[in-house]
């Protein structure tokens, strides 16, 4: 029981680490290193190994048993909680890497369907999580008030808008069937699709330790079924 207990806190440490990388790559402080959020990740990654591999020998009996002897199977409730991570796991892999295609899909389609005109920045709040811009505009003669963002870290965010100057005329793309949605980011880079590729990652990683998980439950139980089934000496 102590190894399934050590189990549960590495996973649950890799949780809060997955979710802070996550937390601090879509919203970044003033202080946040470039590689904080990738660092956090892969340390996620080592405390699920841990995890996986305390539970794997709790569930082999390595850690008291006599050499010869059988190995200590899992009981009912360890193969449900070891089951119950594996979905949580796989659901949350999915749900982000579903995510990640949604966003690289609407970065596409910002630069490349989205029509693109003139506008006057009328106002650019920056703050540390990122840039908000409102832009004023005509279409057809009709006058549009947009609001544009640039998300990033302040420094980051203060380096590649650094021209935008209230009462400035700036190229701009626009949303055709919501005016009220712009976008100051017209060509295909990595500042663009980040986001949607840390989400994809990250969802795949989460995706695979699921996998693991299930994989460990099914063979537990396959092991205990030997067990009960094994005739007695």
């Amino acid at each position: 029981m102590k190894r399934l207990i050590r189990a549960l806190l590495w996973s649950v440490a890799g949780g809060y680490l997955a979710f802070k990388g996550y937390r601090d790559f879509r919203q970044p402080s003033s202080d946040t290193l470039l590689f904080t959020p990738y660092a956090l990740v892969l340390l996620a990654g080592l405390a699920f190994v841990y995890a996986f591999q305390s539970y794997r020998n709790r569930a082999n009996g390595t850690s008291s048993r006599e050499p010869g002897t059988a190995a200590e199977p899992p009981t009912r409730t360890e193969r449900i909680a070891f089951k119950a991570l594996g979905l949580s796991f796989v659901l949350v892999g999915l749900v982000f890497s579903g995510m990640g295609c949604w966003m690289a899909r609407d970065g596409w389609i910002r630069v490349a369907r989205w029509p693109r005109t003139y506008a006057i920045l009328a106002s650019k709040h920056i703050s540390p999580v990122g840039a908000r811009m409102v832009f004023h505009y005509e279409v057809g003669g009709q006058r549009f008030t947009g609001l544009g963002f640039r998300w990033g870290s302040e420094k980051e965010v203060r380096t590649a808008l650094e021209s935008y100057e209230p009462g400035t005329i700036q190229r701009i793309s626009y949303d055709p069937e919501d005016h009220g949605q712009v976008e100051t980011n017209l060509t295909y880079n990595w500042s663009l699709f980040r986001p949607a590729v840390f989400s994809a990652t990250f969802g795949a990683a989460c995706f695979i330790v699921g996998v693991f998980f299930l994989r460990e439950a099914r063979r537990n139980r396959a092991l205990a079924g030997d067990v009960t089934t094994r005739p007695s000496a």
